[in-house]
């Protein structure tokens, strides 16, 4: 397109505006006023008069405002108490430190009152994971904008403060220290008997027992005894349905609060004699009334035949017994350590039914195998 093409198609294009917008802006003839610098009409208003007297109006505005501030800097110069009174104030205030901000920090620095070098109004570390920046695993650089961030920092004049947000520490499980073998032995005096004991010592060890109760490693070991032996809360040895009438009349009729089967009066006849003699095994850990059950109760205070009681039973058993090759009281050492391996291959030659006892028979269990089932199924568990 040609310069001639060009100005045929503005010349039409302003015939165009004018039909349309009407007479209120047809150009007429006009003269020039030399004093304003704008054309005046004769009659009607012009486009050019509009656009004229504004860009006029706006000149003189700009000029006003531009004295005004020429005039007060040459007031401020020529003034030489405000200069001193200026500097004065400026040598009170305290010097401003020069502080270097922390590695990977986004600065926002205070640049409407410039309180000097190191002032700042935050400092910002980027979102992480925590801190509701960021909802994904992508890093820091997905940023979810709708989650709620951190807040800015208040601002506070003449003063440097900074203030750096880390994020808090994660809460992760409290491991506990292992106690050495020599400590717990020390504890738990494997090699004394419990008649020997003073009162108290045995009051601790009781407490020892309840509280190796919460732990799953001691559950699992007490389920795989009580797996092994086929244990229930009042089952005697031999099953029930094997004994005659009147036995399992007499055994229908048991309660946990009387204690042992055979201190609830249930005779001789309903037990089973073994080449080893007459067997009173009762309860979830089979456990005998005559060589164990009579004698505990009364030492560790055991008031009733609960479940509660029947383990702190097995493991007074295990704390002084011992497997061929070990000592007196290793398998409960085990235990407290929270070696269940350990502590089934040498705590459990009280019970027939384990393969690592001294009176194990032909119908050995599989002890290991039932706790580590017992620990697999509880994982979520304590």
């Amino acid at each position: 397109m040609t310069t001639r093409h060009k100005r045929h198609i503005a010349v039409l294009s302003l015939i165009l505006v004018l039909t349309v917008t009407g007479p209120l802006y047809a150009v007429t003839p006009h003269k020039v006023d030399a004093s304003e610098g704008c054309t005046k009409p004769d009659g009607e208003i012009s486009m050019s008069w509009i656009l004229c007297t504004e860009s006029q109006r706006n000149k003189d505005e700009f000029n006003d405002i531009y004295n005004d501030t020429e005039n007060a800097n040459s007031d401020s110069n020529s003034d030489p108490e405000a200069t001193n009174n200026k500097s004065a104030e400026h040598a009170t205030q305290p010097p401003q430190p020069s502080v270097k901000p922390p590695k990977g920090a986004r600065i926002v620095r205070d640049e409407a009152h410039r309180h000097g070098r190191g002032h700042f109004l935050a400092i910002h570390r980027p979102h992480s994971k925590g801190t509701g920046g960021s909802t994904t695993r992508r890093g820091r650089g997905h940023r979810n904008h709708h989650a709620r961030g951190r807040k800015p920092q208040q601002h506070l004049h003449h003063s440097v403060r900074q203030t750096v947000q880390t994020r808090r520490p994660r809460a992760g499980r409290v491991r506990t220290r292992v106690l050495p073998m020599a400590e717990i032995r020390d504890l738990i005096r494997p090699g004394i008997p419990l008649s020997d004991l003073t009162a108290s010592e045995r009051a601790a060890l009781k407490r020892l027992y309840r509280s190796l109760l919460k732990r799953r490693t001691t559950r699992a070991f007490l389920y795989a005894i009580q797996t092994g032996e086929d244990g229930a809360l009042l089952r005697i040895v031999g099953y029930t349905r094997t004994k005659s009438l009147s036995c399992q009349k007499r055994i229908a009729r048991l309660t946990v609060r009387g204690g042992h089967l055979k201190e609830q009066g249930l005779p001789d006849k309903c037990f089973v004699r073994t080449r080893y003699g007459l067997s009173t095994a009762a309860g979830l850990y089979q456990i005998v009334y005559y060589v164990n059950w009579r004698q505990l109760r009364r030492l560790l205070d055991l008031n009733d035949f609960s479940a509660e009681n029947q383990a702190i039973a097995a493991l007074e058993l295990t704390r002084s017994s011992k497997v061929k090759g070990s000592k007196l009281g290793d398998g409960l050492v085990a235990l407290i350590q929270n070696d269940l391996d350990t502590a089934i291959r040498k705590g459990t030659d009280p019970w027939a039914s384990s393969p690592y006892s001294r009176w194990a028979g032909k119908n050995t269990k599989p002890y290991l195998a039932y706790a580590h089932a017992y620990y697999k199924r509880s994982g979520n568990e304590s």
